[in-house]
């Protein structure tokens, strides 16, 4: 089973066609996740990660950008338990979510979630990849942290190919 997939894959879909062709591709329990799966992607170590809940539901739960970062340093950092930690949103907004839940117990959660790379290969900008987060965001709506307000060069009708041209 493979988590890695590759942003180029995507790249001719409109916005509202990402979550049914998003839920179909493979991913893997968080929990079960090797350095080698983090560091095993077809076109480079940066990217998209997105989060989903545990089946049956496998609701979009998160989406992420590697972007100074590789997946092999940023993934691990959100199930760090220290309440200073500076990179663990997924836990902290599920800590938040759920009053009286402590990290720890967090943490624990998010380990059961699932998991989909989506490397973005060598030489686009980290303007691209912040617009394609924000892409996501907006089109998945994950429950920990979608798109607030609809940006205004978002078009549901252009690809996300055309969108990206745009930058």
């Amino acid at each position: 089973m493979s988590l890695a997939h590759t942003t180029t894959e995507l790249l001719d879909l409109r916005p509202v066609q990402l979550p049914e062709v998003v839920s179909s591709l493979e991913r893997k329990q968080i929990a079960q996740v090797t350095i080698a799966d983090l560091s095993k992607c077809p076109a480079y170590p940066h990217g998209l990660y997105v989060i989903f809940g545990p089946p049956p539901e496998a609701e979009c739960y998160y989406v992420g950008a590697a972007a100074s970062r590789s997946f092999v340093e940023r993934v691990p950092s959100h199930f760090d338990d220290r309440e200073h930690a500076w990179m663990n949103t997924l836990p902290k907004k599920m800590k938040k979510k759920h009053r009286g839940m402590s990290l720890s117990e967090a943490v624990d959660l998010s380990l059961q979630c699932y998991i989909m790379l989506l490397s973005m290969k060598k030489g686009k900008s980290k303007k691209k990849l912040s617009r394609l987060e924000t892409i996501f965001r907006y089109a998945l709506a994950p429950k920990y942290n979608a798109q607030d307000k609809r940006p205004k060069w978002l078009d549901d009708s252009k690809t996300l190919k055309q969108m990206l041209a745009e930058i």
